[in-house]
């Protein structure tokens, strides 16, 4: 694969970005990281999953004189799944609206000294959704 230099002007400077053989170098003044194939694969799936953008259409869409040398294989990644949806995996009402019904369990909860986990447990929400609730409601 022939070495391909690309440069962008960031709000801290200008950085350099080398696709070779062994990989993406990113440099900027005498700093030079080196991210493997690998990596990139890895970083790409953050990349993607921040951004939602639906992996089957990248490599149709995407056209550039420098795809044609690139290891498209890199790009074929399975979508990884976001936190709200691993969240909601693992507790039912996971970022569902609070209904009036749950936040006078709540109360309640709160002032028999439940401990939060468990209280969580029982209202199928994580610790920080009932911590976040308790503060809203001013229950603590």
């Amino acid at each position: 694969m022939k070495k391909k230099k690309h440069c962008v002007n960031s709000s801290y400077g200008r950085i350099s970005i080398d696709i070779e053989p062994e990989g993406v170098a990113i440099s900027q003044g005498d700093g030079r990281i080196l991210v493997s194939p690998e990596e990139m694969e890895k970083l790409a799936k953050g990349l993607f999953a921040t951004k939602r953008v639906e992996f089957p259409s990248v490599t149709q869409s995407y056209s550039s004189p420098y795809m044609s040398s690139f290891d498209q294989s890199l790009l074929q990644v399975e979508e990884p799944s976001s936190y709200m949806e691993e969240q909601k995996a693992m507790h039912k009402n996971a970022y569902s609206p609070w209904t009036p019904k749950e936040e006078e369990l709540l109360r309640f909860l709160v002032s028999q000294k439940v401990p939060v986990e468990q209280m969580a447990q029982a209202m199928g929400r994580n610790v920080g959704a009932i911590y976040a609730r308790i503060a809203k409601l001013k229950l603590s």
